[in-house]
């Protein structure tokens, strides 16, 4: 049921999954849902939790388009001639487009917002 709604978002978000996609997909929901049992203190994680359910899609989602190094509607990040940020301290320079950096912080973004969402999850542990 899980990964249904994992490919139902992708294809929301304009994302074609292939056969390998599929496969890391589910690898990526066990490891989201043994993140999820040690990050909220859980003994196993609550099959039947609609709420935790629809976290561990959002979660399996943004990481999976963070691996996947996409921005939404199939547009693939490509590095090019535009200048994304420069640090002075030990010089770097992060080449990429607009949008590869609006996607990443929007991502990260999502991210977080489902480890807040599992905050009320967690239980203390002594």
């Amino acid at each position: 049921m899980v990964f249904e709604k994992v490919l139902s978002k992708l294809r929301l978000y304009g994302i074609e999954t292939n056969i390998n996609d599929e496969i890391n997909i589910k690898n990526l929901i066990e490891d989201m849902k043994w993140e999820i049992v040690t990050y909220c203190n859980l003994e196993d994680y609550l099959e039947d939790n609609n709420r935790l359910d629809n976290i561990l899609v959002n979660l399996v989602v943004f990481n999976f388009l963070k691996s996947k190094n996409t921005t939404f509607l199939g547009v693939e990040n490509t590095q090019d001639d535009n200048v994304k940020s420069i640090n002075v301290g030990d010089f770097s320079v992060s080449y990429g487009t607009e949008n590869s950096a609006i996607t990443s912080e929007f991502i990260t973004s999502q991210i977080d917002k489902c480890y807040l969402m599992l905050s009320k999850f967690r239980r203390l542990v002594w």
